[in-house]
């Protein structure tokens, strides 16, 4: 099974096809540590860089 969700993403989109961002962000290398909203904002997971990919995907 993949680490980083690719095996998750390709089997969603046999059942149902929809737009996937590629270059969605990964997470850095395991063994790491920091407060939650740097965690976020290191993997691109605010609500800011969440909405801005959605905008992508709907553009």
């Amino acid at each position: 099974m993949s680490p980083d969700g690719s095996l998750s993403a390709e089997r969603l989109q046999e059942l149902r096809p929809m737009d996937v961002d590629p270059a969605a962000p990964r997470a850095p290398g395991h063994g790491e540590s920091a407060p939650n909203d740097e965690r976020l904002e290191e993997y691109g997971l605010t609500p800011a860089h969440v909405a801005l990919a959605a905008r992508r995907l709907l553009d």
